[in-house]
């Protein structure tokens, strides 16, 4: 077997990708285990003895818990309405003819061009006049269709027959149950893609929810993090080892959801590209 050098400096790269990657993450981990007196004299040096003070700390001064079912909540509850919601719509623009089809499905795709700090302040006053504002609720209504999910249901049921769906209608399948019976199941990658992605992006959101929660017992983990610097600024001693220990802890979700889907994560992202109707 010939190895090319192009393959060895791909792989180069790759591993010094990865440990670029990995670094900042060790270090969080290394720091959570130290004292603020061990992290500010030896920031790259192993801890003396694994204490584990920070966590107790984390837990005893903070609603650590609460913080963590918050954004639990919020981000499976988001998960589960994205991935429904948008296999819907993506089943319904690959696989129906309606009129206006080809411009509505261009200016939801557009959709992605648009930053969403310009609409930061319209959608907080829709939240508003809707009353649900310093809700969960407005956390999971407006990310609920997100033009990525739509467009990543589309690309990837336009790779079914339409033979397969037909077949079900002879059989008397109505167009529900052809969705479920049979779209749903073969839908399987990218639905861990879009997961992985709406999962992650909702337990990493701190601007939406900063503007949207103003009652501290219904912060997310990124506020409840960010509030331990913001007593810090207010006056009092900024607690590094107990903010690495909670960021070491925010960090194990995202982690083993990707860990345990990666595989059909990898699948979805390829598939659903493959084909353009």
């Amino acid at each position: 077997m010939k190895i090319r050098v192009s393959d060895i400096i791909l792989n180069i790269f790759v591993w010094l990708g990865g440990i670029i990657i990995v670094i900042p993450f060790l270090w969080m981990i290394i720091s959570s285990f130290k004292t603020q007196a061990q992290i500010f004299q030896s920031p790259f040096s192993l801890p003396r003895a694994l204490d584990v003070q920070n966590y107790a700390a984390l837990f005893a001064q903070w609603p650590f818990f609460a913080w963590y079912r918050n954004s639990v909540l919020v981000a499976v509850i988001l998960t589960v309405l994205t991935v429904l919601l948008s296999a819907l719509s993506g089943y319904g623009f690959s696989k129906y003819r309606f009129s206006g089809k080809g411009w509505l499905f261009a200016i939801i795709i557009m959709g992605l061009s648009i930053p969403f700090q310009s609409i930061l302040i319209p959608l907080y006053s829709e939240m508003a006049r809707m009353h649900i504002a310093n809700t969960y609720v407005s956390l999971i209504v407006p990310f609920i269709a997100p033009p990525i999910g739509i467009f990543l249901m589309r690309q990837f049921i336009t790779t079914i027959p339409d033979e397969l769906l037909d077949a079900g209608r002879i059989d008397g399948c109505h167009e529900f149950m052809l969705f479920v019976r049979i779209v749903l199941p073969l839908l399987k990658p990218a639905i861990a893609a879009l997961a992985i992605i709406t999962f992650v992006a909702a337990w990493g959101n701190f601007l939406w929810p900063l503007v949207m929660l103003n009652d501290s017992s219904k912060f997310t983990l990124p506020l409840g993090l960010y509030s331990l610097l913001s007593d810090a600024s207010s006056g009092g001693d900024a607690q590094y080892g107990v903010m690495m220990a909670g960021a070491a802890l925010a960090s194990l979700p995202p982690v083993a959801v990707f860990i345990i889907m990666q595989r059909s994560f990898i699948s979805g992202l390829t598939m659903g590209g493959a084909r353009d109707s």
